[in-house]
């Protein structure tokens, strides 16, 4: 009984760290894509570059091109630079900017490394489905990759 009883401790202890570390984790996470949906939003290149790892990451689209689906893969810090300057030059309007929101649709994360996360997003009028790559890099998570498709 009293071997159960210290199996049983053990499992529901590591469970408990196990849950924490997803909790952290998934802070992390969260923080890494609200500053990529603020920073986009409002053109903010501090709250971008702290969303991504703008040194390696890439943005993959696909676009049509004489008649045929083409994929093709650009470096997030020619993206970002290119979101910043779009949204100096055009700003959201308030109203767009309050009907806007992101939502984390699914979340998947290993060894409190890396994750997947599959997120809706409104900006403005436009509805985008996002899957983004998430690593750790040191105590901070960024998204290394993202695919997306609009809506």
């Amino acid at each position: 009984m009293k071997k159960i009883l210290l199996l049983l401790i053990g499992f529901w202890g590591s469970l408990s760290l196990s849950l924490k570390a997803q909790n952290t984790a998934s802070e992390g996470i969260d923080k890494a894509i609200k500053n990529y949906f603020e920073g986009y939003l409002t053109g903010d290149m501090r709250k971008l570059t702290l969303a991504f790892d703008t040194t390696s990451a890439h943005l993959y689209a696909t676009k049509v091109a004489e008649g045929k689906n083409i994929t093709v893969a650009h470096k997030l810090n020619e993206v970002v630079k290119r979101w910043v300057s779009n949204v100096q030059k055009k700003p959201y309007s308030e109203a767009e900017i309050k009907e806007s929101y992101y939502k984390i649709l699914y979340l998947d994360i290993t060894d409190d490394k890396a994750a997947i996360a599959k997120i809706e997003i409104k900006l403005g009028q436009k509805l985008y489905i996002d899957y983004l790559s998430l690593y750790r890099l040191g105590d901070t998570w960024k998204i290394i990759s993202k695919t997306f498709v609009q809506k």
